[in-house]
């Protein structure tokens, strides 16, 4: 019988779900580590405490969002992440609030396991939203601290 290979994890995230791109980071952590280590090099001497603060950052919330589709999912899980694809599809703010208090409602009405593929499949959403980079107003703020 033949053996699978074993799928390294990603060095930051853990995944599996994405091949190792280099140094032992998938894709998308590879990019913000790249950025990472270039700072001092690219990155007026002003900013760059704040520059590697943003792709810190990131490379922490890829991280968390990886862990958490682990689980276990619960309903506040999957009403942030209706928040967060609602917000990115342009609801307005002030409109946003019919999505706040779903998390009862999502605990009563699914399981386990169904909470657990609808929080993945809204996560697949996010994590395929084209990241829009630094936030640079974070930037200045995070070089100006002592």
């Amino acid at each position: 019988m033949l053996k699978e290979p074993e799928v390294k994890p990603c060095g930051n995230c853990g995944t599996t779900r994405y091949p190792i791109r280099a140094r032992g980071f998938c894709g998308r952590c590879d990019y913000a580590r790249l950025k990472l280590e270039q700072a001092d090099d690219r990155i007026h001497h002003g900013l760059v405490r704040g520059y590697k603060k943003e792709c810190q950052r990131r490379l922490d919330v890829i991280r968390i969002l990886e862990q958490k589709r682990k689980g276990p999912i619960s309903g506040i899980d999957v009403e942030h992440e209706l928040i967060w694809v609602a917000r990115t599809a342009g609801v307005r703010k002030n409109k946003l609030s019919i999505f706040r208090g779903l998390a009862t409602l999502i605990n009563e009405h699914f399981k386990p396991e169904q909470k657990s593929v609808l929080y993945g499949l809204l996560s697949d959403i996010e994590e395929n939203v084209p990241w829009a980079g630094v936030d640079w107003h974070r930037v200045a703020s995070g070089s100006r601290e002592d």
